[in-house]
């Protein structure tokens, strides 16, 4: 896991655990996120975390499109 997919990991957690309820907006372009790391964020959002989220740029990372599109899905999709 490369240092970025570590931080999502402990960013998902934050934001399942309740951390920004209120949050509206993330943009998380150019943080070197790969597929792990989506993962971790879309896990998150599809628990439904950060319940208030309605934008979410995700471009820019090395993750694969499949990636980046599934956390975009979760975020559409949550609970």
């Amino acid at each position: 896991m490369g240092a970025d997919d570590a931080a999502m990991a402990a960013f998902g957690g934050a934001l399942g655990s309740g951390a920004a309820p209120a949050l509206e907006t993330l943009d998380l372009r150019k943080n070197k996120i790969g597929d792990e790391g989506m993962r971790h964020l879309g896990d998150a959002l599809a628990r439904g975390a950060a319940p208030a989220l309605e934008k979410l740029n995700l471009s820019m990372n090395p993750a694969s499109n499949a990636a980046q599109r599934a956390a975009k899905d979760a975020l559409k999709n949550r609970k």
